[in-house]
């Protein structure tokens, strides 16, 4: 049966659909799925959780910082928690040891990390408590 109009009905309801569908993208109350997390823990030499050291998140380029934090009282932190997570990418993960700590021998910095949507990507440091002077002070 051929009804007169019927296309034009039809591509309006396309239209409606699709302007629904893109009005949806454009809120951002929730937090977007496109996001993955990076989460980092600190420990020293005894397993013991290393508090409030610096950890940069950088882009590939490593030097450009993308996002920074301390490690928390459990030594472990997460890079925009804050905002549900991290854009999917490649990142470096460099933790700056200070104080008395320092990486460990068998300890590398510069961890690379791929950012898939929807995952979690646990990277970790060991450090160990260095001499905070040279000797004898």
């Amino acid at each position: 049966m051929n009804l007169p109009g019927f296309s034009a009905i039809r591509r309006i309801a396309v239209v409606g659909a699709v302007a629904a569908a893109v009005a949806g993208c454009t809120d951002f109350s929730t937090t977007p799925a496109a996001l993955g997390r990076v989460t980092v823990a600190v420990t020293d030499q005894n397993n013991a959780p290393v508090p409030n050291l610096i950890v940069d998140l950088l882009m590939q380029d490593r030097t450009t910082i993308w996002r920074s934090l301390r490690t928390s009282q459990d030594g472990t932190g997460e890079f925009g928690k804050e905002d549900g997570g991290v854009i999917s990418q490649g990142y470096i993960v460099r933790l700056t040891p200070e104080g008395q700590f320092q990486l460990a021998d068998d300890e590398t910095n510069d961890k690379p990390v791929t950012v898939v949507i929807g995952q979690v990507h646990p990277v970790t440091f060991k450090v160990v408590r260095g001499a905070i002077g040279p000797p004898g002070t």
